[in-house]
């Protein structure tokens, strides 16, 4: 199963319709980084064809551990096939203090992905891409190091190479892109939908969903009844590829403060974001602080009429777009795929 000229990462996350998909594609990015100079493999609870297939794009390697919600007995399920040189990587809420301190008294090196910093840490490494946040929020063992901030954005390669390129300048705003996530629980995908109506400026909308959303059918039918002079365009469980493909074609992108806005910032396009639960506030401030985006505040609370007069005021000022464009490629070199390689190959010593 293993190259043993290679050191082994086990990267353990979930990712389905009650949590959403972005632990398990910031750990996708991660893997894809290392691949060439690692064994990935990733340990998770049941995986379904989606994920499964989703894993596959990287690794053939699934660790298929039963499922429970009890993370005690959990964390024993997944200790069980960590070799004393493997590096644990952990992504999700779930893995918390107790979770940790298991597998750090085996004696394995532990590397946490984490936006909350809401528990001690027992991880050697501690990777937060947000730039509002900093050691001092966090509680941790003597001996852990922390990678904070955009340059360690885990973003996967066709937003890598979008980051690498000069910002464009947008001269003029007529096609929108829409993601509020792969789950987008209360369907705020629906309510900017709404919102974009009244504008006779834009003339396409691209829409992107999960497989996980469950709002599909009554997205497709209020466009079927309500939808007249804007094209819009829904995309379902799209790849990479096709996703930065979309960001590239609009001018503006409306998203919450996860790792889709920062695939948005790798582009370079005028974003709209906000939160829609507060696990995205780091990202938020940090976006916010930088100037790369327009901050909505929280998308629940936002009234359909309020978002229009948002967006409204956003397309109207295309110098405020450009700068902001400009400052996002500032944020992002491209370069985090070296540094992750780099940390790596140091917690192996």
């Amino acid at each position: 199963m293993w190259n043993k000229k290679k050191y082994n990462v086990i990267i353990r996350t979930e990712g389905g319709s009650s949590i959403g998909m972005g632990h398990l594609v910031r750990c996708l990015a991660l893997a894809d980084m290392l691949k060439y100079d690692f064994n990935i493999s990733f340990a998770i609870q049941q995986p379904n064809e989606q994920l499964i297939d989703a894993i596959h794009s990287v690794t053939s390697n699934i660790i298929n551990l039963p499922e429970t919600d009890n993370f005690h007995k959990d964390v024993l399920n997944f200790i069980k096939y960590l070799d004393p040189i493997d590096i644990a990587v952990l992504d999700g809420y779930n893995f918390k203090t107790s979770y940790q301190k298991a597998i750090k008294e085996k004696g394995k090196t532990l590397v946490c992905i984490d936006d909350l910093h809401a528990f001690h840490f027992y991880a050697d490494a501690i990777i937060n891409v947000s730039d509002s946040v900093s050691s001092n929020d966090y509680s941790s063992e003597s001996y852990t190091r922390y990678f904070l901030g955009s340059n360690y954005a885990l973003l996967r390669d066709p937003f890598l190479n979008s980051s690498r390129k000069p910002a464009r300048i947008i001269k003029l705003i007529d096609e929108v892109f829409i993601s509020m996530g792969g789950t987008d629980i209360n369907n705020i995908t629906l309510k900017i939908l709404k919102a974009i109506q009244p504008s006779t400026s834009i003339k396409k909308v691209h829409i992107v969903i999960g497989s996980v959303n469950l709002h599909e059918h009554s997205l497709e039918k209020y466009i079927k009844a309500n939808v007249t002079s804007t094209k819009v365009l829904l995309h379902k469980n799209i790849d990479a590829q096709e996703l930065n493909s979309l960001i590239c074609d609009c001018q503006i992108a409306i998203c919450p403060a996860s790792g889709i806005s920062l695939e948005a910032v790798s582009v370079g396009v005028g974003i709209i974001s906000g939160y829609t639960a507060d696990n995205q506030l780091g990202i938020l401030n940090g976006l916010v602080k930088k100037e790369c985006i327009l901050n909505a505040g929280d998308f629940n609370k936002l009234s359909v009429e309020k978002i229009t007069k948002i967006i409204e005021i956003y397309i109207s000022n295309i110098d405020v777009v450009n700068e902001m464009v400009k400052k996002q490629k500032k944020l992002i070199d491209g370069l985090s795929p070296q540094r992750f390689i780099s940390i790596f190959n140091e917690l192996c010593k």
